[in-house]
């Protein structure tokens, strides 16, 4: 299969081991999931909402799974860069990152 937003939201959607918690960002990650991953049980799923649905998503993610056994965030290349400066912390959290990178041409 080629590469698109809809695949990998549903190879995410299956793949996530049960147990694990499931962070997904606002804007694409969040209607993609939404709308192309089979809905199953198993998974705690978070998300959050600010104004522009951009601000602090890695420092969410990274307070849940603080919080949790295993993590998996799901999120867009620009929600990633604009709270890159959540990654600088020297504690051992269990947290990983998926960054879709849809390759907009502004």
């Amino acid at each position: 299969s080629q590469w698109s937003e809809a695949l990998v939201a549903r190879e995410i959607g299956a793949g996530i081991p049960s147990g694990t918690s499931l962070y997904i960002s606002s804007s694409r990650p969040i209607r993609d999931i939404e709308g192309f991953a089979v809905a199953r049980g198993g998974v705690e799923t978070f998300a959050n909402r600010g104004l522009a649905g951009i601000d602090g998503n890695i420092s969410t993610a990274l307070g849940i799974a603080s919080h949790r056994t295993s993590t998996i965030a799901v999120l867009g290349d620009l929600s990633f860069l604009h709270d890159i400066t959540g990654l600088i912390h020297d504690e051992k959290i269990n947290l990983r990152i998926f960054v879709i990178d849809n390759n907009l041409q502004w």
